[in-house]
């Protein structure tokens, strides 16, 4: 995230970050790291898997970017929300996503919301092909 927020700015795009972070005993240096390298950063705290006001504010930030704007995100509860957000606000939604595997040992539940989830995004990035397993249309972008 941090080399493709680095990118854009020097492509003359005003990269933002919001970043959802659960509670930590110790504060993540990635806020930091982002705001050094010329990202805008909003950071909201939250631990559950789905918490509206967070969804409401991400629809909102979305909405005030106007057409065009494109949402990129990672991690599971990223997915969730951002699916959401994004669809609210007509925004363009690409995810990446890190280590799906097609018959996950935690729950065929798990694999199906997840596959769910997937078909509401415009693209699905994946950093190995066999995290691609199941998801058609998805792109393999190497780490």
């Amino acid at each position: 995230m941090e080399e493709s927020l680095a990118a854009l700015r020097g492509l003359g795009v005003h990269p933002m970050a919001w970043l959802a972070t659960g509670s930590r005993p110790f504060p993540s240096p990635v806020p930091q790291r982002l705001i050094d390298r010329g990202a805008q950063v909003f950071q909201r705290s939250a631990d559950s898997s789905m918490d509206p006001p967070a969804v409401r504010d991400l629809t909102a930030r979305l909405r005030a970017l106007g057409p065009g704007a494109v949402l990129h995100t990672h991690g599971e509860r990223a997915l969730l929300w951002g699916r959401i957000a994004a669809r609210l606000a007509g925004a363009r939604h690409v995810h990446t996503q890190h280590g799906f595997v097609a018959h996950d040992p935690r729950g065929e539940v798990r694999v199906r919301v997840a596959r769910q989830l997937f078909r509401g995004v415009d693209q699905v990035l994946v950093t190995h092909s066999g995290d691609g397993e199941g998801l058609p249309g998805a792109i393999v972008v190497h780490n």
